[in-house]
């Protein structure tokens, strides 16, 4: 269940991401997306918002790991879950043009990615 709530959650926010990536053209095609909905800054605060969801979440399941002696994923998760979103985050209160959302939206399936990959990990615990 853990990765999948990391999964949607990190899938929607790409998508927000790619949704505010392309607003001027979706506004003049007549798209009602979220950004063009309800502006820039707002999509930006549910941006941030998700990623502090992700993190709070992905700090949980570490926890939850080490508590029952999964150490190797806990590890894992951390380095290549838990550090890349929190840079995500980081990275998302500077950012404000097209170019930007073009990079965050990459580190979005580069964290897809690394968090799915920390499946393999879990083998290796026992």
């Amino acid at each position: 269940m853990g990765y999948t709530a990391f999964a949607f959650f990190v899938s929607l926010a790409r998508e927000l991401i790619k949704d505010m990536e392309d607003a001027e053209g979706d506004k003049e095609a007549g798209c009602r997306t979220f950004p063009i909905v309800y502006g820039m800054d707002a999509s930006r605060k549910l941006f941030i918002g998700l990623m502090i969801l992700i993190n709070v979440l992905l700090s949980l399941a570490i926890v939850w790991l080490e508590l029952v002696s999964f150490p190797l994923t806990a590890i894992s998760l951390g380095l290549f879950g838990m550090l890349p979103a929190l840079s995500i985050l980081f990275v998302a209160f500077r950012v404000k043009d097209r170019f930007g959302y073009a990079r965050l939206s990459l580190s979005l399936k580069l964290l897809m990615l690394f968090g799915v990959l920390s499946m393999i990990t879990i083998p290796l615990n026992y």
